[in-house]
């Protein structure tokens, strides 16, 4: 990939070239390219910008995103973990593949050296790329990085791909078993005390950027069905209960869709929704008041005016918009 400060494929080749840099199957070494003096160009060719020299380095520097800012990339860090956590985080994908491939009849086993066996043996399940079986499996990028014959599972892959859209298939609509439905689940719990509602909340907002737009995140709300006087818990408290550790142990079915009746009955559901999703805004404008207050443009340059960047204007300014409730899951205590 050849960055726009440096032009195209043919300048970058040239370059390396003038540094005595040369292309082959060992590797690089671009500091001894670096201490050799430029070779000056041929004669007619007029003069050419040179991207090692220390002022264009500090101009690509100045110019580039986060050299106009002062970003706090330990917190936008925090923020992807936090996301990687909560909706895809390799042990989820683990737990996903897994139980999906259980569901369908495909095999699942350790090898020795702690990769996984695939055997997609179900035909919905098997594409071109995928066979029907995956000798070595991980769900550690480092890993199938290290070793090329260790296939990475992640969101992209096709199994785990074609597996999304099976399960979603088979829960909206209703699957094999009679009296069931997608957007409804139970799990036997540790991690609760008393019966709770987990709602999975998909709310909207609108940033008053130019042009306007709208922003969605998943909102995990956990609710007590059977309290007196029913609250919502807090964030992170839902998102832990998100993650709630699944035990074996079942509860009968006409059990499950009494507590569901419950749920959908609890009073005043809809405000405690609501107040979740605001209290919710509010975080995230709190947050980006932060980032927008760290990425005051820089002082002493041409473009600094002692306000946030022109691409920032309006980050914070989020108005509530709509949500959905995507899915509820019921947590019995085990």
């Amino acid at each position: 990939f050849s960055p726009p400060y440096f032009g195209d494929e043919t300048s970058v080749l040239d370059l390396l070239a003038q540094h005595k840099i040369t292309l082959g199957p060992k590797q690089l070494s671009f500091l001894d390219g670096l201490l050799s003096p430029p070779v000056p160009l041929p004669p007619g060719e007029g003069s050419r910008e040179d991207p090692f020299s220390e002022e264009t380095l500090e101009r690509i520097k100045g110019d580039s995103f986060y050299g106009q800012t002062h970003i706090s990339l330990p917190e936008i860090g925090q923020r992807l973990e936090e996301t990687a956590r909560t909706i895809g985080s390799p042990n989820a994908i683990k737990a996903f593949v897994f139980s999906g491939l259980r569901r369908f009849g495909c095999g699942v086993t350790q090898n020795a050296d702690g990769s996984y066996r695939l055997s997609v043996t179900a035909p919905a399940l098997q594409t071109a790329s995928v066979g029907q079986e995956i000798p070595r499996a991980s769900f550690d990028a480092e890993w199938a990085l290290d070793d090329p014959d260790v296939v990475l599972l992640d969101v992209g892959h096709p199994l785990v791909r074609r597996l999304l859209e099976e399960v979603k298939q088979h829960a909206l609509t209703g699957g094999e078993e009679p009296g069931t439905y997608g957007r409804t689940a139970y799990l036997v719990t540790p991690d609760v005390r008393e019966v709770t509602a987990l709602f999975h909340v998909l709310a909207r907002y609108v940033v008053a950027t130019t042009p306007t737009s709208i922003i969605e995140e998943l909102v995990p709300v956990g609710v007590s069905v059977y309290s007196p006087q029913p609250s919502a818990l807090g964030y992170p408290e839902s998102v832990r209960l998100a993650q709630a550790v699944t035990t074996s142990r079942t509860r009968a079915l006409a059990e499950v869709q009494e507590t569901l009746r419950d749920v959908l009955a609890i009073q005043g559901l809809d405000g405690l929704l609501r107040d979740a999703v605001e209290a919710r805004r509010q975080t995230l404008v709190a947050e980006r008041k932060r980032i927008q207050q760290g990425a005051i443009e820089r002082p002493g340059t041409a473009q600094s005016s002692g306000r946030p960047a022109a691409w920032l204007e309006g980050i914070a300014d989020l108005a509530p918009g709509s949500h959905d409730v995507l899915a509820v899951t019921v947590l019995f205590p085990a």
